[in-house]
């Protein structure tokens, strides 16, 4: 875990997510569907511990349970409706395989981009985190 980081289980999700929606998109072979789906579990492991880490490093103690359920409502609340609204757009105006290319390339230049927007955690402390 130290190794990899917070920030390292999230581009690991990212990236994984990319290149499993851009297989989907890209492909109408159902053995490399079926393969990519496998890289399912490393996106929302990646994603999911990732982001609780991430959020349980950089946010102030007293704050923590806050930003757990604002991470939380931010990807399954907000996020979800962006995405099948986008989505559904694509489907009916582009096509089918649409949603799964565009999401499969941004996840793909997001994932090269969180050493960027995403600066290295860096715990406070604890005599900090009660001022």
């Amino acid at each position: 875990m130290r190794r990899v980081g917070a920030r390292g289980l999230l581009a690991a999700g990212v990236l994984a997510g990319g290149i499993r929606w851009l297989a989907c998109g890209l492909s109408s072979d159902l053995r490399v569907i079926y393969a990519a789906q496998l890289l399912h579990g490393v996106t929302v492991a990646g994603l999911g511990m990732g982001a609780a880490l991430y959020v349980d490093t950089v946010v102030p103690e007293r704050l923590r349970s806050t930003g757990q359920g604002l991470n939380a409502m931010a990807g399954a609340g907000l996020g979800a409706i962006v995405s099948n609204l986008a989505a559904g757009w694509l489907m009916d105006h582009v096509s089918t395989d649409a949603p799964f290319v565009i999401a499969g390339i941004g996840a793909l230049v997001l994932a090269s981009m969180i050493p960027v927007i995403l600066p290295a955690p860096q715990r406070l402390e604890e005599g900090l985190l009660t001022s």
